[in-house]
C-alpha cells in the first residue's frame, strides 16, 4: 500500500491525515469497533448454535410423527 511513497519525509500532519483517511475507509479500524465486531460474532454464533439445535429436535420429533401416524395407518387398515 506504502509503495513509492517516501515515508520518512511525511510531515506530522499528512500523517495524521493519512491515518484519518484509513480510518474513514476502513482499512485501519479501532479497538472499540474491532471488539465490538468480535462481540457481535460471537453472539451471531451462539444464536446459530441454538438455532441448529432446536431444528435437531425438530426433525427428530417430525420423524417421530411420521413414524406413528404410518403405524397408526397400517394398523387400522390403512385406509383414510
Amino acid at each position: 500500500m506504502f509503495d513509492g511513497i517516501p515515508v520518512g519525509n511525511i510531515s506530522a500532519g499528512a500523517l495524521l491525515g493519512l491515518v484519518i483517511l484509513m480510518i474513514l475507509t476502513d482499512r485501519l479500524v479501532t479497538r472499540k469497533r474491532l471488539e465490538d465486531s468480535q462481540r457481535e460474532t460471537e453472539n451471531w454464533r451462539q444464536v446459530a448454535e441454538v438455532s441448529q439445535a432446536q431444528t435437531a429436535k425438530l426433525l427428530e420429533n417430525s420423524e417421530l410423527t411420521v413414524a406413528l401416524l404410518r403405524s397408526i395407518k397400517d394398523h387400522s387398515g390403512g385406509g383414510v
